[in-house]
């Protein structure tokens, strides 16, 4: 008989005459494979603490790093603004400290928070860029390389929750502060900057419904320093706005009256041009390009702010911006997009030096 078989032999007579040997080896092989299954659940417990404490390092330090970064850029945009803000500030609260430092520190606050708004759609705003160049290729404007567009700054915009009062100030000052925007047209406000200033300031609202704000900056000098209104239906309504304000600037400088015959030849040489084309959404026809004679070789644009709809209607909404040189101010209120409602719109603009 082999050593093998022995030890068989052995357990079989061992398990026939003590019957609880076998639950006894059961219950210790139980036992140990249980008592190994908790020390590789502790040993993942300790190794998944020393994970999330290693984790929770990393990740305050990472809060803090931003933290940082955020003071820092909130820091540099408060040294850049504190003489704005600080003047308007003045201007609100007259001869009062504690309310000028309350309301400055709002606007710090907001102006952090659209910049970094700013920053986050800084893909959305280059999309609108390329369509405004489009828009210049497709209407034939040349821009030479001494009409190359400057750098321009980003506008510093906020919000006043002291809508009514701001109405009733609109109201008694009177003037053209106060403008109906029809359904489908935009109003474009050209400020021309000041020999005495440094820069613009804007505030605006409406009654009832939201509307669309943008501001622009045209490289040209105007030869007057009035503050002027003009009203678009056209889609193209840079060009359109740019052409009237020139053709404004053309008067005044020559003094000249305009042939009421020519012009009724100039439209009919338009019908002709247009006829033959149809464009449901521009509401032109032809066949020929649209005319650019009077926009060739003109001063080129920025955009400080694109075109956006604003809830104006809820608060004042309120921006300055630093003269980036002598141009024109192009504040457009867009209402292109309301078939129906018009707008009534609140608004005031003013320089400081």
């Amino acid at each position: 008989m082999s050593s093998k078989d022995a030890m068989s032999n052995f357990i079989d007579l061992l398990d026939l005459k003590c019957i609880l040997f076998k639950p006894y080896i059961d219950a210790h092989v139980a036992q140990k494979e249980e008592e190994n299954r908790k020390a590789r659940e502790q040993i993942e417990r300790e190794e998944k603490v020393k994970s999330e404490q290693v984790n929770g390092n990393e990740v305050s330090q990472e809060t803090s790093i931003e933290e940082k970064k955020r003071r820092l850029i909130q820091d540099a945009l408060n040294q850049q603004t504190y003489a704005q803000f600080r003047a308007y500030a003045e201007d609100q609260f007259p001869g009062n400290p504690e309310q000028q430092a309350v309301l400055v520190r709002q606007l710090q606050d907001q102006h952090y928070l659209q910049y970094m708004q700013q920053i986050l759609h800084a893909h959305e705003q280059q999309n609108a860029d390329n369509k405004v160049i489009d828009v210049i290729a497709d209407s034939g404007i040349v821009q030479t390389p001494e009409e190359e567009i400057s750098e321009i700054g980003p506008a510093n915009m906020w919000t006043l929750t002291n809508i009514k009062s701001f109405k009733e100030h609109i109201r008694k000052e009177g003037g053209d502060a106060i403008i109906k925007i029809g359904h489908g047209e935009t109003v474009t406000v050209r400020v021309p900057t000041h020999e005495g200033g440094s820069c613009l300031y804007w505030e605006f609202c409406t009654d009832h419904y939201d509307l669309g704000f943008g501001i622009y900056f045209e490289w040209n000098k105007s030869p007057t320093n009035q503050v002027s209104v003009h009203v678009s239906e056209t889609d193209d309504e840079m060009i359109s706005d740019v052409d009237a304000a020139y053709d404004e600037e053309e008067d005044d400088e020559d003094n000249s009256e305009l042939d009421y015959e020519d012009e009724y030849e100039n439209e009919d040489e338009e019908t002709q041009l247009y006829q033959g084309q149809k464009d449901t959404e521009s509401g032109r026809t032809g066949s020929q390009p649209r005319k650019t004679t009077k926009i060739v070789n003109r001063s080129p644009f920025s955009i400080i702010s694109p075109i956006m709809r604003r809830d104006c209607h809820q608060e004042v909404y309120a921006g300055s911006h630093c003269y980036p040189g002598e141009g024109v101010y192009l504040l457009k209120f867009d209402n292109s997009y309301s078939l129906w409602r018009s707008k009534t719109l609140y608004y005031r603009v003013y320089y400081t030096r």
